[in-house]
């Protein structure tokens, strides 16, 4: 079953309002989310202080990357340490955003499955 246009429309509105509740609740909704999708959600859950949630959301975000970008070590690193920044040092927490945000809009401007752009270092 695939998510309605009306319920992906309503999850991006939730995501640029950075409305967590809404984004959660609406992210539900949705079979599959976008790697970017993805990646907006983890962001507003870090940025939500000690989302309990956060942890897995941010592996699981990982793992994804990983797996559909084949990003290079050092790129993945610094998507590591961007979204542990995030959640656990208050002092980079707007750095660490600002990056990723950057890293979902090229990301929603590739859409995977075809993001294998990531690897020629393009991130």
């Amino acid at each position: 079953m695939s998510a309605l246009p009306s319920e992906i429309k309503l999850l991006d509105q939730a995501l640029n309002r950075g409305n967590l509740a809404n984004a959660w609740m609406y992210a539900h909704s949705v079979p599959v989310l976008t790697l970017d999708r993805a990646l907006r959600l983890t962001i507003l859950l870090g940025l939500e202080e000690g989302h309990r949630s956060y942890p897995a959301a941010a592996r699981r975000f990982l793992r994804r990357f990983i797996r559909e970008c084949e990003p290079t070590l050092e790129q993945v690193k610094r998507v590591a340490d961007a979204l542990d920044c995030l959640a656990n040092h208050p002092h980079l927490r707007l750095d660490a955003r600002d990056a990723l945000q950057d890293l979902a809009r090229q990301l929603a401007e590739k859409r995977e499955p075809a993001c294998r752009w990531v690897a020629r270092g393009e991130v």
